[in-house]
């Protein structure tokens, strides 16, 4: 919901309500006033209401708008009655405000934010260039909004590929599933690009990992996509690139999401594994998310994720 949906659900009550007549928006010198001549671009109806904008601010993933809701009705001078007129009308622009906060919490088609109801309330008179009195109230409205990433319009910094040649390049072809804490298989890319030394082994051929056949230094990219499945526990950290000897490889620079993605929210990776000697001893790499002692969350890797290796012969 935007800034200009909730202007718009309070311009929506005013014109709903029986009994006011007129909406205004903006700084307090914007307000219209009855037109002291013919040639004046501004006209007023009363009752009158105008919502003049405050400081709003950020926290965390909500923002929270705020306004002064002036409510205000031309007041008849009437020596005799004293200040009887200006707090009859006092009275029923409260009522008004009343009205149209009724139906912002109750009503209005466009409600999807939390009205605060610690509202202060500032009875006046006289204030603007026409006789007027009325009540200014404080309207604060708080709207659920997070950041995202994935939304923003940002030319993407493709980073440089690592040195050495593409001696490998695999793709995904469907969604897989992790469970980190139960038995689980590597990732799995089924579409091979670029196979120089001939050692990826897809699974429709018995296998699911790379076998180098040169000695020499490697540089693997991982990149992708990953979507949150079940909340079971601590979000996962990085996946380790696996020797078939048990050997636990680190990252060494890692865009993995450090925290819980949102329910149904696609977050973008990038992983690299730099400088790695590698001598053929007919041992398989993998890459695969290794269960931790506590629970872990079970997430997808989505179809198109790569894996590409770069490679520099010893």
């Amino acid at each position: 919901m935007t800034y200009k949906d909730v202007v718009d659900s309070v311009a929506l009550a005013v014109r709903q309500h029986k009994i006011l007549r007129d909406f205004g928006y903006g700084a307090i010198t914007d307000i219209k006033t009855v037109a002291t001549d013919s040639a004046s671009p501004q006209t007023v109806d009363y009752p009158y209401v105008f919502l003049n904008p405050t400081q709003g601010s950020r926290n965390g993933q909500a923002i929270t708008y705020r306004w002064n809701l002036i409510s205000m009705d031309v007041v008849q001078e009437d020596p005799d009655n004293g200040y009887e007129n200006y707090l009859r009308v006092q009275s029923e622009c409260q009522q008004y405000i009343d009205d149209i906060l009724a139906y912002l919490r109750f009503e209005s088609p466009l409600k999807k934010y939390d009205l605060t109801l610690n509202v202060q309330l500032t009875p006046f008179k006289e204030r603007f260039q026409d006789s007027v009195a009325g009540m200014t109230a404080t309207l604060e409205v708080e709207v659920p909004q997070s950041l995202n990433n994935c939304i923003t319009p940002f030319t993407p910094i493709i980073p440089p590929p690592p040195a050495g040649g593409l001696q490998v390049s695999v793709v995904s072809t469907q969604d897989q599933l992790f469970r980190p804490d139960s038995a689980q298989s590597p990732w799995k890319a089924e579409n091979i690009i670029v196979d120089t030394q001939g050692g990826w082994r897809p699974p429709s051929d018995g296998g699911n990992f790379y076998r180098p056949q040169v000695d020499g230094t490697w540089n693997w990219v991982f990149e992708g996509t990953t979507r949150l499945f079940l909340d079971a526990g601590d979000w996962p950290s990085n996946p380790e690139m696996v020797y078939q000897d048990g050997t636990l490889n680190q990252p060494t620079s890692s865009t993995w999401p450090a925290t819980q993605p949102g329910a149904g929210v696609d977050v973008p990776f990038r992983i690299e594994w730099t400088g790695f000697p590698y001598t053929p001893n007919n041992q398989f790499i993998t890459w695969n998310w290794i269960n931790d002692p506590q629970a872990e969350d079970e997430f997808y890797i989505l179809t198109g994720t790569t894996l590409k290796g770069y490679f520099t012969p010893a």
